[in-house]
């Protein structure tokens, strides 16, 4: 096994400080702003600010709409785009309308979710635009404040029913609510084992360090390093959270269908 890189450790103490950054912004502005609009708008930037800090400088982070030869999305709250490989087509401080063909990732971003029916909306949003969206580019959530870990599995679960392929393609890349859980689909490509992993985080758990970490090697594994070369720890940071996430199996239904499909895999290759 190839050993770890010696500064591996200072890497997720620096998420940490801006993990703690974060989790300040989001005090300090509650005490001044009551507004929702202002307040969503106030928590994008922060986040923005924070991921933007783990780019290349090739990788640029805005907020806008995505362009295709056919579609144009709805506003996107964070969208991480290439600026090198494709011109922007529109600019306007930080909004902007990019080509389908350039986008690494896009976040939603929530203050919070309150509802299971919110949950379900935000997240076939989600699928629709992983559909219209041509190449490999990854479909996140976040969410200041959100529903609890069974709930979201609940809501993952009946995606998962929906499809005939069992596959993870129609569920995010990740969905993480801050001081609670990361939620991310298992690509080892084996219909066998647990199709979902968890972190959790909060008191007795994970640090918000280790979540944020998390997430952005989540951003680059499954868009990002197809527009820029990922950094020496993506790939080491990928082997060490993996003994840190809980494998979530399937529900019995759905292990049903899994065993079944393996069957009739195994009789068409005798």
């Amino acid at each position: 096994m190839k050993p770890e890189p010696k500064n591996l450790d200072s890497i997720e103490q620096l998420a940490d400080h801006y993990a703690d950054e974060l989790s300040a912004q989001f005090r300090t502005l509650n005490l001044f702003v009551q507004h929702a609009g202002e307040v969503g708008r106030a928590h994008e930037v922060f986040l923005r600010g924070v991921l933007g800090r783990f780019l290349p400088e090739r990788l640029r982070c805005g907020s806008g709409f995505v362009a295709s030869s056919d579609h144009v999305t709805r506003q996107q709250d964070i969208i991480i785009y290439d600026a090198h490989s494709l011109p922007i087509l529109l600019q306007i401080g930080d909004c902007v309308v990019v080509d389908a063909e350039a986008v690494a990732a896009t976040i939603e971003v929530k203050t919070v979710i309150e509802s299971e029916p919110a949950l379900r909306s935000t997240l076939e949003k989600l699928s629709e635009l992983k559909s219209a969206l041509p190449g490999r580019s990854a479909m996140c959530l976040y969410a200041w404040e959100g529903p609890s870990l069974e709930l979201t599995l609940d809501c993952v679960w009946d995606r998962c029913r929906t499809q005939r392929d069992l596959g993870a393609s129609h569920l995010p890349d990740a969905i993480y609510v801050r001081g609670r859980y990361l939620v991310v689909p298992n690509y080892d490509g084996r219909l066998e084992t647990a199709p979902v992993l968890v972190l959790h985080l909060g008191p007795g758990h994970h640090s918000e360090g280790t979540g944020l970490l998390s997430l952005v090697e989540r951003l680059w594994i499954s868009g990002m390093n197809g527009h820029a070369k990922a950094p020496w720890w993506v790939s080491a940071w990928e082997r060490r959270i993996q003994a840190r996430y809980e494998h979530i199996p399937w529900p019995t239904d759905l292990r049903v269908r899994v065993d079944e499909k393996l069957a009739t895999i195994a009789t068409r290759s005798v």
